[in-house]
């Protein structure tokens, strides 16, 4: 008897201890806190929101200040302060938050509540940029582009552009573009490359494939003849698509839809009448 009474002593403890681990966290008051300031953020009542960050961003919390830094940018619940901002987003942005430190690096090279300086900008959007923030990847490859704070290096702008343009920051996939449009190498590599990928699977350009674009690969279907007619013409008659203004940005679009409609509906009728001889 003793011996099924520990058993079943054991699967009594095993039931409690899973029990406790499935039962959902209790959070604490910071937790709360911070839970009741995104709240009243949301539902536009920002002196609220304000309230209830500062006290979190006082005990030091990095997303408090971040927050807090936001508020004081926009003068959302409080006066416009850029100097004040500039301080919240210091003190989190020294605690690795990379928002804050891209948004500290945007007031550098803004001179923002903060005395204008390029290269501290730079040292502020690389540590966002390195922890895998777009808007700081973007940022840093204008950097480099423009030769602000860094030496101008086209090949490094393009490196950064690319890294936000593959989390889907379609900024910096324009940038990529309008520096392959000024015939930088790296930049027409990675635009041939998107293009090729594009035109193989991923038609929308998000390197994912998903349900728009199997809707645009019928699409496709329509566009090709058109497309491939414009590359003879480009390539055989360049003086003439010069006169017209037409070049490769004239692929897609309503013209090739209606032209290659057209192509098809004749392709048909010419095949139904082969077939009714």
């Amino acid at each position: 008897m003793s011996g099924r009474r520990r058993a079943l002593g054991l699967w009594l403890v095993l039931l409690l201890a899973l029990a406790a681990a499935a039962a959902p966290a209790t959070a604490g008051p910071f937790e709360d806190g911070l839970e009741a300031a995104d709240q009243a953020h949301s539902r536009g009542d920002y002196a609220e929101a304000v309230k209830l960050w500062r006290p979190l961003a006082e005990q030091g919390d990095a997303y408090a200040q971040y927050n807090l830094g936001i508020m004081y940018k926009y003068g959302r619940g409080v006066p416009q302060d850029y100097a004040e901002a500039a301080r919240w987003y210091r003190l989190a942005a020294d605690q690795g938050n990379a928002r804050a430190q891209n948004n500290l690096g945007f007031m550098y090279s803004n001179g923002l509540g903060v005395a204008q300086d390029y290269a501290e900008a730079v040292r502020w959007l690389r540590l966002a940029a390195d922890q895998g923030d777009a808007f700081a990847q973007n940022w840093l490859g204008l950097m480099y582009e423009l030769g602000r704070g860094v030496p101008q290096d086209y090949a490094e702008a393009v490196r950064w552009y690319r890294l936000a343009a593959d989390q889907g920051n379609s900024t910096a996939w324009a940038a990529i573009k309008e520096l392959a449009g000024n015939d930088v190498a790296q930049a027409k590599d990675i635009v041939r490359d998107r293009e090729r990928w594009s035109w193989q699977w991923d038609s929308n350009g998000d390197r994912k494939i998903t349900i728009s674009d199997i809707f645009l690969w019928f699409g496709w279907v329509f566009h090709a003849p058109w497309d491939a007619a414009l590359v003879v013409f480009l390539d055989s008659l360049p003086d003439v698509a010069g006169f017209f203004e037409m070049d490769r940005r004239d692929y897609g679009g309503w013209i090739s839809l209606i032209v290659s409609i057209m192509f098809w509906l004749v392709s048909l009728i010419l095949l139904g009448r082969f077939t009714e001889t």
